[in-house]
């Protein structure tokens, strides 16, 4: 993930460069790493953190950091929707934006609602069309969605970005599968499977598939 304090340092030493000014720059930015932690290990916490932060001017990296806590508690909705927003919201840094988006659309696929899922990776490539973490959300949402063609497409230009990856050659030979192009399903499944000899779920489609 993207550290969104490093965004903040910025934003903040615009308003001068004084010892006092490069003081709060530090102690936000250890305010948020702090609570990014905690968001991980106890989310409930955390999220508590963020809303006293918030009320006296934690900003952006407080709703940032709530937001992550969310994630964990697995409240797909509110945690996407608030992503959404702060994608929407935010100027600034391309790939902090970008970054906003894809949390957004892997949060809408926690909660099954691939189709927000797609309209989230659409705009975070819309700002980077490459994006390899967009293209995959994107890939797993038209998957859910039944757009298996085009599944494997972005799958296919994650691969150019990971030629190794063996998840990646799994999913793509599962959308290949479900549009019944098994010769294509085979290539990858036995191509993650020389990447990955000890993968017995590689093993498992394999199987299947002949």
């Amino acid at each position: 993930m993207i550290r969104i304090a490093q965004v903040l340092f910025v934003i903040f030493l615009t308003f001068g460069g004084s010892a006092w000014a490069q003081n709060a720059v530090q102690a936000d930015r250890d305010h948020y790493e702090d609570c990014m932690v905690l968001a991980q290990s106890h989310p409930k916490d955390a999220l508590e953190n963020a809303k006293v932060w918030l009320r006296v001017g934690g900003g952006f990296a407080a709703r940032h950091c709530g937001l992550a806590a969310l994630v964990t508690l697995k409240l797909y909705d509110e945690a996407a929707q608030g992503f959404e927003r702060l994608g929407q919201e935010f100027k600034g840094n391309d790939a902090v934006k970008t970054s906003l988006f894809i949390q957004s659309a892997r949060a809408w696929l926690g909660a099954n609602k691939p189709e927000l899922a797609r309209q989230n990776a659409d705009a975070a490539l819309t700002i980077e069309p490459e994006n390899a973490e967009a293209l995959l959300n994107r890939a797993k949402a038209l998957s859910l969605l039944g757009k298996f063609w085009d599944a494997a497409d972005d799958f296919t230009r994650v691969l150019y970005h990971n030629p190794a990856s063996t998840d990646i050659l799994i999913l793509r030979g599962l959308a290949y599968r479900q549009m019944g192009a098994g010769e294509l399903a085979l290539e990858d499944f036995r191509r993650a499977l020389s990447l990955d000899p000890a993968n017995t779920d590689v093993q498992t489609y394999l199987d299947d598939q002949k």
